[in-house]
């Protein structure tokens, strides 16, 4: 690979042929952080697009590593195909910082006590289920007996979002009188408002016919009819154009219409 200097690597002009191995010639310590093996940070500008992949990771008891890979003041990139070994499983493989934004987290092997595999405090993450269990509101709970899905939602790298889980137990929403179960984040929000069948159950049980609204411009999520004794969601729907100015060329969004 070209040999890159610190201040190209901060100014934010990485490309997909950069690699780890172009990190460690340079021991600023602005860019390598002494408890991260891989320190993937911008610090005099955004680093645009870096690809981090093929890397065998190691840390060693007493070696101060607490996680392999650190994200921070990033836009798009991606991360793939490497393997992360905790020398404890109180460490991290990868942890994204509140300006990582819009990382696609691919396959990558951990070891067996990788108890910690990612850390998503990003913008955007891609490839990195988040549990919306916390953000259920108006009486809705997880069905919770442990032989369901968990509540989580997905962005993949084509830019749809898949929305899985069961609930239950909330206020039932009409067309008349919609009730909202959840909001989502608004880089997970779709281009246009769309209706979604789903399944649900009353308490006897029976099926009862369903359907969700999920609002683009706020991103919530409400129930227009069905029942509150189970509702079992499986949505899947075409994510609008990240708000990033600088994020045009992630490949998803633009130019594409969400199906209604």
């Amino acid at each position: 690979f070209k040999q890159k200097t610190a201040y190209e690597i901060a100014s934010g002009d990485w490309s997909s042929d950069v690699c780890s191995s172009d990190l460690f010639p340079s021991h600023d310590t602005e860019r390598f952080n002494s408890s991260s093996m891989v320190n993937l940070s911008g610090t005099n500008g955004t680093i645009t697009m870096p690809y981090l992949a093929l890397n065998n990771l190691f840390a060693y008891t007493g070696s101060g590593i607490i996680r392999a890979v650190r994200v921070n003041n990033t836009v798009g990139g991606k991360i793939e195909q490497n393997t992360f070994i905790p020398s404890s499983n109180s460490q991290w493989g990868i942890v994204l910082l509140g300006t990582a934004q819009h990382m696609s987290i691919g396959w990558n092997q951990y070891g067996t006590d990788s108890l910690n595999r990612v850390s998503d405090g990003g913008i955007g993450t891609i490839g990195v289920a988040r549990n919306f269990a916390s953000l259920l509101t108006n009486g809705w709970v997880i069905e919770g007996s442990g032989s369901f899905a968990d509540c989580t939602y997905i962005k993949d790298d084509e830019g749809y979002v898949t929305v899985q889980g069961v609930i239950k137990s909330g206020t039932v929403g009409t067309i008349s009188s919609p009730v909202e179960l959840f909001t989502l984040p608004e880089d997970y929000r779709p281009a246009k408002s769309i209706h979604i069948p789903v399944y649900t159950q009353d308490t006897s049980p029976a099926v009862v016919p369903g359907n969700v609204l999920v609002n683009a411009a706020l991103g919530r999520v409400f129930q227009i009819n069905g029942s509150n004794g189970m509702l079992s969601l499986n949505l899947r729907f075409l994510a609008a154009k990240p708000a990033t100015s600088n994020i045009n060329s992630l490949g998803y969004g633009a130019g594409h219409t969400a199906n209604t």
